[in-house]
């Protein structure tokens, strides 16, 4: 099974977290962060990734924006 590094950035530019995601945790872990931009790395599953984010709260997502 994959895993997944997920990296955020405070609006000053340091670092909120630095996380090993397996497959699993993914969208638990997303469903738990604030407001914020997501951006992903383009690969083979970067658009199911963008699109079952996004599908957590409609229409655009709790983040704001999603870029996959």
């Amino acid at each position: 099974m994959g895993h997944y590094q997920a990296h955020g950035a405070a609006a000053d530019g340091s670092v909120a977290f630095r996380r090993k995601l397996s497959r699993l945790q993914v969208l638990k872990f997303f469903a738990e962060q604030p407001r914020c931009t997501v951006a992903m790395e383009a690969c083979a599953s970067a658009h199911h990734w963008a699109r079952a984010i996004a599908a957590m709260c409609p229409p655009l997502g709790s983040w704001g924006t999603i870029m996959a």
